[in-house]
């Protein structure tokens, strides 16, 4: 703007509004010591008194508008009506904006950016579209055009010789004419791997950044994901030409990178579990204090499993729409399974497992003879005694777990049996997975079943201890490692239980029997002394895998050692050298027992019934057919 132009409209306006004239001149005189440098601006509103805020706004506008900016924009007579779009834009950058348009799949507000950035012209989407429509050219025409140039297949490349990069910085105008050449009028873009090499690809990237588009609107044109955008104008800053180039990575072995020393632990864990994965290898070395990532770990397993390859397993995909159960919080859900273990003199032996849903810690565990009742009730017991009752137990449909309702419903603890035939929504079954990898190796040439046990054991608290992949944290240097269960877990306990209440429900049966006269009731085959005192009362037998308690109104009078066999259902075993009587004997009897005139328990005869009498059962028959005869 020449200076006659810019003085002609102030003389217009101080000649015929005088007031305005004195507003402005008033303004400019209380900015006249914060220009002369007489007084900050936070000086001169303590002076004169007036807002510091206004006298900021006052300064700034004096600054970028001369006197015109000191003027009360209110008092101004406003322009009504849209200003022409020669006004707004000049006639050669128009050309340029239907270029772009008419090319390039743009939107308005990319073309605005592309314009302020290239042109240094303020301009917002609203132009971009006065534009098109003051050149007639309508949005679906621009849609329609740019299908068909999608369409089209890619120009070859001339035989000339490519241009090499430039090297001399460009202005933005020219920078926009470069990326947006007129190959590009009438074609589509050419994609990422259409270009002859791979430098005039990313020189291409570049260019468009630098004109203003979008790295997502790049990723679009080019046929490339996003963050291939941001890597390489990373790579651009940081480095300049030479960080287009491609740079070859030299090979390094992990033998260069592992100690001997791990190498060896690693070696070793692997004879000892060759069915382990890289997975739990790294949660092993997590556990020792080695901090490698999946990438080494792998090669050190890959390293192994090249010298003893295995047969390939055929893999079945579930469905991933029935997960197991989510917990949020520890001892909210527990899976319980049996798993057939090995097998030692034609006998399966066989490992039971609890598993808590959230931190993935085994709260029970067991190696028995046999899938029955008593060993689930036993395992069961251990763990709400330790860890207190969850809120839901999960399963499958076997009888042991069915069979403990009676335990289960007055505890208030739900059972989820897991849909049949749908083993993946049993959390058990992923606990079973590492079993397999990290014990069935040490049992499987086991002759003896304490040695078994041992080794189950060893695995509960190798589990405990190891990393778990549902545990994943990064540390300082971004490295990923793997916290283990009882850390997750903790001391957090569930429901408390009263132990008198948890003794009662988990028995494996209770009869209800009457004392007689000398003192004695009848269980099963054998005869048991109980108190002389409670001749005609009623007690309470509570029978466990390996005692009887005999109790009255929740008071306990004797302990035995027994033998329960849960198939029959029967006692096949009391013994009188373990028993402990609660209760003080009489002083009559108890000179009776130290004239060993009293027995505390004896084996007793089988009921027997008497056999019915057939000469008998035919007269009845008789008499009832003359009677329907009749």
């Amino acid at each position: 703007m020449s200076l006659a132009s810019a003085s002609a409209p102030q003389l217009d306006l101080f000649v015929s509004d005088s007031a305005a004239y004195e507003a402005a001149l008033a303004r400019y005189e209380a900015l006249r010591p914060v220009l002369t440098g007489e007084r900050s601006l936070r000086q001169q509103s303590e002076h004169t008194g007036l807002n510091y805020w206004r006298l900021w706004r006052d300064l700034r506008r004096l600054q970028r508008a001369g006197i015109l900016g000191v003027l009360e924009q209110r008092t101004r007579p406003q322009p009504r009506g849209k200003s022409p779009i020669e006004e707004r834009l000049p006639n050669s950058i128009q050309p340029q904006i239907i270029r772009l348009a008419i090319a390039h799949p743009f939107t308005m507000r990319e073309l605005a950016q592309i314009i302020r950035d290239g042109y240094d012209v303020p301009i917002d989407y609203r132009g971009i579209q006065r534009v098109l429509a003051y050149h007639h050219l309508a949005r679906d025409a621009i849609q329609l055009h740019h299908q068909s140039a999608q369409s089209a297949s890619s120009p070859s490349w001339p035989s000339a010789p490519q241009m090499s990069l430039p090297l001399e910085p460009t202005t933005q105008a020219q920078r926009l004419e470069h990326a947006l050449g007129p190959e590009h009028l009438r074609l589509r873009f050419r994609t990422y791997h259409e270009y002859p090499t791979e430098e005039q690809a990313r020189w291409c990237i570049i260019e468009l950044v630098e004109v203003g588009f979008r790295p997502r609107r790049i990723a679009t044109l080019l046929a490339i994901a996003p963050h291939v955008v941001d890597y390489w104008r990373q790579r651009f800053r940081a480095f300049g030409l030479l960080g287009l180039t491609t740079r070859t990575r030299e090979a390094t072995p992990s033998t260069t990178r592992v100690s001997p020393q791990v190498m060896m632990e690693v070696l070793q864990l692997l004879d000892n579990h060759p069915l382990l994965g890289h997975y739990r290898v790294k949660m092993a070395l997590d556990a020792m204090g080695y901090r490698y990532g999946h990438t080494t770990v792998g090669q050190m397993v890959a390293l192994y499993k090249h010298a003893h390859p295995s047969t390939p397993r055929a893999r079945h995909i579930p469905n991933l729409t029935e997960r197991p159960k989510q917990a949020t919080a520890p001892h909210q859900v527990w899976f319980i399974d049996v798993r057939y273990l090995v097998q030692i003199e034609a006998q399966w032996l066989y490992s039971m497992l609890i598993f808590d849903g959230y931190s993935r810690a085994i709260v029970g565990a067991g190696g028995v003879e046999r899938q029955n009742l008593s060993r689930v009730v036993q395992v069961v017991h251990q763990a709400f005694v330790q860890w207190g009752a969850p809120e839901e137990i999960v399963s499958d449909h076997a009888q042991v777990f069915v069979a403990l309702s009676p335990c289960r419903d007055p505890l208030t603890v739900h059972w989820s049996p897991i849909t049949r035939g749908h083993p993946w929504q049993h959390l058990a079954e992923g606990g079973f997975g590492g079993q397999r990898r990290m014990l069935d190796a040490s049992v499987v040439g086991c002759t003896e079943r304490e040695q078994v046990y041992r080794q189950h054991a060893q695995f509960v608290q190798d589990d405990q201890f190891w990393g778990h992949w549902a545990h994943k944290r990064p540390d300082d240097q971004g490295r990923i490692y793997y916290l283990s269960p009882e850390v997750i877990l903790g001391q957090t306990t569930g429901r408390a239980l009263d132990p008198g209440r948890l003794r009662r429900v988990f028995r494996l049966r209770q009869l209800t029997r009457q004392v007689r006269q000398d003192g004695q009731i009848r269980l099963h085959n054998f005869g048991l002394y109980v108190d002389g005192a409670l001749g005609a009362q009623t007690v309470e037998v509570l029978m466990y895998a390996d005692r009887l308690r005999v109790e009255q109104t929740e008071q306990l009078l004797v302990v035995s050692p027994c033998l329960y066999d849960p198939t029959q259902r029967r006692l096949t075993m009391v013994d009188a050298q373990g028993r402990q009587q609660y209760r003080h004997f009489p002083m009559a009897q108890l000179a009776l027992f130290t004239l060993e005139l009293l027995r505390v328990v004896w084996k007793m005869p089988c009921y027997r019934r008497s056999p019915w009498p057939h000469r008998l059962l035919q007269a009845q028959q008789g008499s009832l057919f003359e009677h329907f005869a009749r």
